[in-house]
């Protein structure tokens, strides 16, 4: 396992596209988190399929990918979502319990 580090598991709104996602990373969250020395995980939704309505089934093996490599701070994963992302936190949050230190959706 590799450091410990806070951890933002980051849904992307809209289509949940590699574009859209890439987008938000970029534009958004990777100046910060590399400042701040936080993670950020966004996942693309598989062959457009949201994570909110179908594709929420990858959302625990990513999950446990994710802690293959990096120890989250408390061992809790921080839930983050814009839109469609916002959907995808709350199912994320419903079917994985306990894993989460933090839910943001706008």
């Amino acid at each position: 396992m590799g450091q410990t580090a806070p951890v933002v598991f980051a849904f992307p709104p809209g289509d949940q596209s590699l574009d859209t996602t890439s987008a938000l990373v970029d534009g958004t969250y990777e100046e910060e988190a590399l400042a701040r020395g936080w993670v950020v995980v966004s996942p693309v939704a598989p062959g457009g399929v949201s994570f909110w309505r179908g594709s929420e089934v990858h959302i625990g093996p990513i999950l446990d990918w994710i802690e293959t490599w990096v120890e989250p701070e408390g061992g809790l994963i921080h839930l983050l979502g814009v839109s469609n992302g916002g959907a995808s936190v709350f199912r994320a949050a419903d079917l994985h319990r306990g894993r989460f230190a933090s839910l943001t959706a706008f």
